[in-house]
């Protein structure tokens, strides 16, 4: 579904990505690990078209997408979830859900533009904070938002970028759970940022490790023992 050649890329005359080549298949989840600063993050934006690549192919079910802009590239189904969540914190929770309705514009008949009703199935505190505003939620419940509001524009994948970062254990644990759920009911491809190795065990497939920008490791999460990683991503 998603697959990546040969990308570089960075920021200004500074290259943070050399020569990345990821896969992500349709349906599947798959882990993207390492130290801070090892240009995760880059690469992210950089498949979402927030970040400028320099060269390398990005394809998304067979077509280029490297020179799309980022709206464009949201409207084929290419979901984001960036990290600090990002809410507009004067809008409320339903209105940061129906802001994200636009993505949906030439892809889904006006008609069939709504917030899917499994949003507040799948987080029901959202339902019960539907009229707070976005900037008064706690970090997991912003959390939460971020991620439902991706799936508002129907993706076919979704990138998340550090989604435990700074969430208690308890919503953790949820956040792990909806993600299950959204890969094996809605069919959605995941590429997840993250450190928390316990966390991606627990339901990411396959896993790359990037250091210095390059991809240095990838294997199955099954024939694969985390503590190995673990060693990989904390040098």
């Amino acid at each position: 579904m998603l697959e990546v050649l040969g990308l570089q890329g960075g920021y200004g005359g500074t290259q943070v990505l050399w020569d990345v080549d990821l896969l992500v298949g349709k349906g599947e989840a798959v882990a993207l690990l390492g130290r801070n600063g090892v240009g995760k993050t880059t690469l992210l934006r950089t498949l979402v078209g927030l970040g400028r690549a320099w060269a390398g192919r990005i394809r998304y079910f067979g077509r280029d997408v490297l020179h799309l802009p980022a709206h464009h590239r949201a409207r084929l189904g290419l979901g984001y979830v960036p990290q600090g969540r990002v809410i507009l914190p004067f809008l409320t929770v339903e209105e940061n859900l129906r802001l994200a309705l636009a993505a949906l514009a030439g892809r889904v008949h006006p008609k069939a533009q709504e917030v899917p009703s499994y949003i507040y199935d799948l987080f029901p505190a959202l339902r019960e904070l539907r009229d707070r505003k976005g900037g008064s939620l706690s970090g997991g419940q912003q959390q939460q938002l971020a991620i439902a509001r991706a799936l508002v524009t129907k993706p076919e994948i979704l990138l998340l970028d550090e989604p435990t970062e700074g969430i208690q254990p308890s919503i953790v644990e949820k956040i792990q759970d909806s993600l299950v759920w959204i890969r094996r009911e809605l069919g959605i491809g995941l590429l997840v940022v993250e450190q928390n190795l316990d966390f991606v065990w627990g339901f990411a497939q396959r896993f790359y490790v990037m250091d210095r920008g390059r991809i240095v490791m990838q294997g199955n999460t099954s024939e694969t023992n985390p503590e190995i990683v673990a060693q990989m991503v904390s040098l």
